[in-house]
């Protein structure tokens, strides 16, 4: 992924992902800001839950260190995802607000 401009300079980079439709967008995405060394946070909700099932969702995420992913209990449980990986934190809807209410200058918001 060549991504123009400063986006990749600084900052941190929170992705919020509410549909598995991109998920190669996003793995590509992953890859990019891990490389560029951006602290990499990921919040993930609705019908984005089922990328927990995408091997090469996963892969990108544990080959990258991305420490901070927070995925919502409840959609989970809508979508009847019924799996859990140990390194993400299963939580509510506030994750998204601390996350969202954490950034500071130069760090950068992408919606999927």
């Amino acid at each position: 992924y060549n991504i123009c401009g400063d986006f990749m300079d600084k900052g941190r980079l929170a992705i919020i992902i509410s549909s598995s439709g991109h998920a190669g967008n996003i793995c590509g995405i992953i890859n990019a800001a891990a490389a560029a060394g951006r602290e990499i946070s990921l919040f993930i909700t609705d019908g984005g839950v089922m990328l927990t099932e995408n091997g090469d969702f996963i892969s990108a995420v544990e080959k990258n260190n991305v420490r901070n992913v927070s995925v919502c209990e409840y959609s989970c449980k809508i979508n009847g995802v019924s799996a859990r990986i140990g390194r993400f934190n299963y939580a509510s809807q506030f994750d998204n607000a601390k996350m969202i209410s954490g950034l500071k200058e130069g760090d950068r918001v992408l919606i999927f």
